[in-house]
């Protein structure tokens, strides 16, 4: 049975990680704010504001240290 093409935009996937290693599925936790107000979708840039999780766009302006794509 073949899958629907999606002719939406759903977000990034990872391939490699820095340094050339190939992505296997690996994993990082890290904390989300209590009552943190903003879904965060497979795909979403992510990064580390204050030592918690937050979803950011392209535009935000968001000041903090990007941590990579939301794959969990």
């Amino acid at each position: 049975m073949a899958y629907p093409v999606v002719s939406a935009p759903y977000g990034l996937k990872p391939i490699n990680l820095i340094g050339g290693q190939l992505f296997a599925g690996s994993t990082r936790m890290y904390n989300i704010q209590y009552a943190y107000n903003t879904d965060i979708f497979f795909g979403d840039y992510v990064a580390l504001v204050r030592g918690n999780l937050q979803r950011i766009s392209v535009t935000s302006g968001v000041v903090g240290t990007v941590v990579g794509v939301f794959i969990g």
